[in-house]
């Protein structure tokens, strides 16, 4: 689902007017992208509590969420970006160029502490572990060599927001669970302008059942096991299309 597609009114700007007949002067498109924005943090939120197998990263990045450092000699703590959403692991540069896993030391150890205090550690070669405090890695050993791109991270993205002036853009999450961010706006709105408790009530429950399926989609893959298929009856939606009758 496209942000906005004010000709064939097929995006989430326009499924938001369709749900409470606002428009663009009731309801400015600044306004409905703040809380498109609000609900993409939402439904990120919870694909990350679901997401446990199979590790979430947002469908509009191209590459891959992989940044790399300079290891350099005698150097124990390096400064790493802190846009993202989640350290997954880091990787070292031997002296021959074979990358290794590092163990990630518990912060809240005696050795996590003695690390930090960089100044009194004295032992240098190959680090084998690194400790994380705030946007600073922290070395066990300081390495004996220096080599391009010897620290490797690799790290959970935080989402692409949309912005006001979007058209085509699209949220980074699979496509059938779009409306849920139109559908949420549209419960800002009816909630802002006092509304009938009746379409308060009818948003809400098509948000209750979209996010669930979400969140059962997003539990349920898994990279490398067996996908068991079976055939079951779907009415399409028209017993919900009932109740809007």
């Amino acid at each position: 689902m496209v942000f906005s597609d004010s000709v064939n009114k097929l995006g989430i700007i326009e499924d938001i007017d369709f749900w409470v007949g606002s428009d663009s002067n009731s309801y400015p498109t600044a306004q409905k992208t703040r809380n498109i924005n609000a609900w993409l943090d939402r439904e990120v939120s919870l694909i990350l509590q679901s997401d446990a197998k199979w590790e979430w990263d947002d469908l509009n990045n191209s590459d891959l969420p992989v940044g790399t450092l300079t290891l350099t000699s005698g150097t124990q703590s390096y400064a790493i970006n802190t846009t993202y959403l989640k350290l997954r692991a880091i990787a070292c540069k031997d002296s021959n160029g074979v990358y290794h896993y590092l163990d990630r030391i518990d912060e809240s150890s005696p050795q996590a502490g003695s690390i930090e205090l960089m100044e009194s550690t004295k032992t240098s070669g190959v680090p084998v572990a690194y400790a994380h405090f705030g946007n600073l890695i922290v070395l066990d050993k300081k390495p004996s060599y220096t080599v391009s791109a010897g620290l490797k991270f690799y790290f959970q993205r935080n989402v692409t927001y949309f912005t006001a002036a979007d058209t085509t853009a699209t949220p980074g999450f699979a496509p059938m669970f779009h409306r849920v961010l139109s559908l949420g706006a549209a419960l800002d709105y009816t909630i802002k302008h006092d509304l009938s408790e009746k379409i308060i009530t009818r948003l809400q429950n098509r948000i209750d059942k979209l996010e669930a399926a979400l969140m059962e989609y997003y539990a349920s893959r898994d990279q490398d096991a067996k996908v068991s298929i079976s055939l079951s009856q779907e009415d399409y939606g028209i017993n919900e299309l009932n109740d809007f009758i």
